[in-house]
């Protein structure tokens, strides 16, 4: 017994289009054909008001706050408790030796 013979299915006439990829972060397509001229115009429009106000950052993740407290306060607090915790340890270190 012979295993079956598949036929490959055929070619696309063109190259298949992926839209919309995730790294994109979305993209616009604009018709052509000259009968869809007036929904080009609009297409076209509302991109270039899309490129003037986009940012960098208008997507980028909010910083972590814990307690409510901004990074940079949070650094703040962290550095004053070690060093707190420092001067108690050397506190105990050379007050035990006299």
């Amino acid at each position: 017994m012979t295993a079956p013979q598949w036929e490959q299915p055929p070619e696309p006439p063109e190259p298949i289009r992926v839209w919309a990829e995730p790294e994109s972060d979305g993209e616009a397509y604009i018709p052509l054909a000259a009968d869809q001229l007036h929904r080009s115009r609009e297409a076209m429009r509302e991109m270039s008001e899309a490129a003037l106000t986009w940012s960098p950052t208008a997507n980028a993740p909010k910083p972590l706050r814990i307690l409510g407290l901004k990074p940079e306060t949070l650094v703040l607090v962290a550095f004053i408790t070690l060093l707190t915790l420092l001067c108690a340890w050397l506190g105990w270190l050379f007050g035990g030796l006299s």
